[in-house]
């Protein structure tokens, strides 16, 4: 940048009508010097001036400890600072960058070229937030209000400020922690074992001391298990079971499903509770925005298995006593 200075004589009238001190040659031009040096490092910032090397600006030290500098604007329209690369290329990328003691840039905002030769997470016209510190990535609201990704069809995802995640929705009609809202072209969630040799643990469930209560594991290429925690060592074994009382006065109903109309065979949670209370859990009369239930009694029906279990072993053992005494009646 050149700054032109229209010179003046000096005129050494101090203005009270009394001679002045009379500046020489030297000194006036060495004060000149040092104010052309000074204006040099001045910049209109209105699109006429182009930058080269890196621009450094000192901080000023606010009241709250901070260096602050800033580019205001007013008005409505295109009020904006701009960095941007004019040229396209596979290699061309414009890009903003901040950095500490530690790393000269150690977050960048970078928008790539049209043509720019794809790598990993660089992507041709596209925008990318990079961080280059070991301490990573972090983003934060220090009031209590969510964080949102968004893309041109609409809000894709949200972290609420209690640590509700959303997928595809805004609204947690479940009442969950994490809610993915799918529908009939979409499956809900889906883990994959990239290693079909090994068998993997698609799920597990912890309790509060960080112990598994179950798993749900991949076993095969085409099967599953549903795991409920059942090692010996952390039983403490009160003897075979045999009685099946409960078993026998569990009530099956035939019924139809009011959301659906959907006929269908089972119990009443409610009906079984008094008879297998470890395979009911109980609900509460709370109802949703919509007025459906919130949470609803459920039944595990694998928690009757073991009953199964004893009534099969007991009639078989009944089967082979009937068939012995027949075989003696038939001698």
């Amino acid at each position: 940048m050149s700054v032109t200075i229209t010179r003046t004589a000096w005129i050494d009238d101090d203005g009270t009508g009394t001679t002045g001190t009379v500046l020489n040659n030297a000194v006036k031009t060495s004060i000149y010097n040092e104010i052309d040096a000074a204006l040099a490092k001045v910049a209109q910032l209105d699109g006429g001036n182009t930058f080269t090397g890196p621009q450094s600006v000192v901080g000023l030290v606010s009241v709250s400890g901070f260096g602050i500098h800033g580019f205001v604007t007013g008005g409505v329209g295109a009020n904006e600072v701009r960095v941007g690369n004019s040229l396209a290329g596979v290699a061309n990328s414009a890009a903003i960058s901040v950095g500490n003691d530690t790393v000269a840039n150690q977050i960048q905002l970078l928008a790539c070229s049209s043509l720019y030769t794809p790598n990993v997470y660089l992507q041709p016209n596209a925008s990318v937030v990079l961080a280059s510190g070991t301490g990573g990535l972090s983003m934060a609201t220090n009031t209590p209000a969510p964080i949102r990704f968004w893309t041109n069809f609409g809000e894709r995802l949200r972290i609420t400020p209690t640590g509700e995640v959303f997928v595809n929705t805004a609204t947690n009609a479940g009442n969950a922690q994490l809610i993915v809202q799918s529908d009939q072209t979409h499956t809900g969630v889906v883990i994959q074992n990239n290693n079909p040799a090994n068998a993997l643990t698609m799920l597990a469930f912890m309790n509060s001391a960080a112990g598994v209560s179950g798993t749900i594991t991949q076993t095969g290429a085409g099967t599953v298990a549903y795991n409920t925690a059942s090692d010996g060592r952390l039983k403490t074994d009160d003897g075979p079971a045999a009685d099946l009382a409960a078993l026998r006065a569990v009530v099956v109903h035939d019924f139809t499903w009011k959301a659906d109309g959907v006929h269908d065979r089972g119990i009443f949670a409610q009906e079984a509770h008094a008879l297998y209370p470890r395979a009911v859990s109980p609900g509460t009369d709370e109802t949703t925005e919509t007025g459906e239930l919130a949470r609803p009694w459920m039944t595990d029906y694998s928690k009757f298995v073991p009953d199964l279990i004893v009534g099969w072993q007991q009639h078989d053992a009944a089967i082979a006593e009937l068939r012995a005494l027949l075989e003696t009646v038939r001698g």
